[in-house]
């Protein structure tokens, strides 16, 4: 079933921890503008959950399907990690900057405790992977190097980070790192490698 109107984007789908709902983004390209919504998975309930005039995408469910957190630029032009409830109520920045555009945050994933979000962030000069509390203390940095870190995904044990790691040279691929820090696992493969999903 289609949900976005005629001439935007739905993008950014995260199905809900009991697969009954699913939140994604609805985004207008020509403005760099967009909203998260919530719609069951049948298609029903579509309901607006964000109302920034800034984009807000990236959306991502905590384990107990209380919570979503999602990145936003309504700080700035670069953005933040943000926290709301799974209606969109009570929406608190995580990583709010010393300055407004000085540094960008983005693809949040919860750790499967739901502790822990990780997170990349070029808050240490290149683009990295972070941990921090669900409160947004305790950031700790995992990676440092010069290549470009992201899309993070936690196992289901909680034990290992899944990431893609884009350096020159080498091309795209997918990293292992442990969730409390260690020297990453890189799996060089031909072509590019990108959003790692875990079993």
């Amino acid at each position: 079933r289609r949900v976005p109107p005629a001439g935007l984007v739905a993008q950014d789908p995260s199905p809900s921890p009991d697969g009954t709902r699913i939140a994604f983004v609805i985004a207008d390209g020509g403005s760099s503008t967009g909203d998260i919504f919530v719609v069951n998975r049948d298609g029903s309930g579509l309901v607006q959950i964000t109302f920034a005039l800034e984009l807000d995408d990236q959306p991502a469910w905590s384990p107990d399907g209380s919570r979503i957190a999602f990145r936003s630029f309504r700080t700035g032009r670069e953005g933040d990690i943000w926290l709301m409830g799974a209606d969109g109520s009570d929406p608190v920045n995580l990583t709010p900057d010393p300055l407004p555009g000085v540094w960008d945050e983005r693809c949040p994933a919860w750790s499967p405790d739901g502790a822990r979000l990780a997170f990349a962030s070029n808050a240490g000069g290149n683009v990295d992977l972070w941990t921090m509390r669900a409160d947004g203390s305790d950031q700790r940095r995992l990676t440092d190097t010069e290549d470009f870190d992201t899309e993070p995904a936690w196992s289901p044990d909680g034990t290992m980070i899944a990431f893609r790691r884009s350096s020159e040279g080498t091309g795209s691929d997918l990293c292992l790192v442990p969730a409390d820090g260690g020297e990453p696992i890189r799996f060089a493969l031909p072509g590019v490698q990108r959003l790692p999903a875990w079993s």
